[in-house]
């Protein structure tokens, strides 16, 4: 089937998306593979557009596929979007624009901007945890000086992660000011702060510890250290987070002998 795309008209801003075999169109829901040698060129000064014919044939997308790309498209502008210009200033409509599609799309997808807010704090918080249960599994319980260094580098990478660390603290102030977004945001933090101490009791059996407090108290107490220590970090010469945190777990994570207080 001859194709001739005249992206250009369309308005469309953005390079089509590598899907792994084959170009997603943005705005659109038709992909190329690429054994059909559609040539896909960037036109100096114009958006992305295709420069001559030729033959192949084209696949579009599933229903399904088409509304996922969309929505990945959307959480991705507005990470690039919160770290550029703030949670405040990311409004629905700039988001659209650097995601190439229309507001129409957008709320397809989400009722409103906090609920993708939620949607990209939970994709990093759903990663950050997965990353921590994969490090406690793989620990030796006789070697917890390895497992204190790979937690102190498990937190350089959280640290490393900018949604989590340059935006918690303003996550937590739009909360403050924003009743519908704080009710997500409560719900979302309390879960996953037991999510956080159920971590902590594998921990504690891993290294053959007890806690000294109770776990749920323990994750309230690291949550708000970590939020502390990212807040503190703009005073120059101020110590790390992954080297204050491992030494305040190892103190609330009792020896074998010592006294401890059982989770109630």
């Amino acid at each position: 089937m001859l194709i001739l795309l005249f992206l250009t008209k369309t308005g469309c801003s953005t390079p089509p998306d590598y899907l792994g075999d084959r170009y997603f169109l943005p705005n659109s829901n038709i992909t190329c593979n690429l054994d059909c040698k559609c040539y896909l060129n960037l036109v100096r000064g114009q958006p992305w557009a295709t420069s001559g014919l030729r033959e192949g044939r084209m696949q579009r997308l599933t229903r399904q596929e088409s509304r996922q790309q969309t929505r990945q498209a959307l959480i991705n502008a507005a990470e690039q979007e919160l770290l550029r210009v703030g949670i405040y200033e990311a409004s629905i409509r700039r988001i659209c624009v650097t995601a190439g599609y229309t507001l129409g799309a957008f709320y397809s997808n989400f009722g409103n901007k906090d609920e993708l807010l939620m949607e990209v704090l939970e994709i990093h918080t759903v990663r950050l945890f997965a990353s921590l249960d994969e490090l406690i599994a793989s620990q030796n319980p006789e070697d917890p000086q390895t497992m204190a260094r790979e937690i102190a580098d498990w937190l350089k990478e959280v640290q490393s992660d900018q949604i989590l660390s340059n935006l918690t603290l303003e996550f937590a102030l739009y909360a403050r000011h924003n009743d519908h977004f704080n009710d997500m945001y409560a719900a979302n933090s309390e879960r996953w702060r037991g999510r956080l101490s159920l971590s902590l009791g594998k921990l504690a059996d891993c290294l053959g510890r007890k806690p000294a407090i109770p776990l749920k108290q323990m994750a309230l107490a690291l949550m708000a250290l970590w939020q502390g220590l990212v807040l503190e970090s703009v005073v120059p010469g101020t110590e790390a987070a992954d080297t204050i945190i491992p030494a305040i777990l190892d103190s609330l994570l009792q020896k074998p002998g010592k006294d401890s207080l059982e989770e109630p």
